[in-house]
């Protein structure tokens, strides 16, 4: 079986909780402090919303990479037309021969 990963809100809870047991209880002759109860602080921080991911907006996002790919692969597939057409009119006229190869 697989090990179940922790959840957003599971791991802050765990880090409240860690947060919780290593802060002492401050005590002075005068007065005594005591830290708010687990429950209390757990309610605090889970009620307000967890903050969401950024959202990407694709209408600003500028698609320079998809253009300069395009231009290189109509470069290159032009090239090698060329050299085709290039290399087909040069063996039809018999400028060229090479043995085994007929037009």
């Amino acid at each position: 079986m697989t090990k179940r990963r922790k959840t957003r809100k599971e791991k802050i809870i765990a880090d409240l909780q860690r947060k919780l047991q290593k802060s002492p209880q401050i005590s002075t002759p005068d007065s005594t402090f005591t830290l708010q109860s687990q429950n209390d602080v757990l309610k605090k921080y889970l009620s307000s919303p967890l903050p969401l991911k950024r959202q990407i907006k694709t209408d600003t996002l500028s698609y320079a990479f998809i253009r300069h790919d395009l231009l290189k692969t109509v470069t290159l597939t032009t090239g090698i037309l060329t050299f085709e057409l290039l290399l087909y009119f040069i063996l039809k006229n018999h400028m060229v021969t090479l043995p085994m190869v007929g037009y």
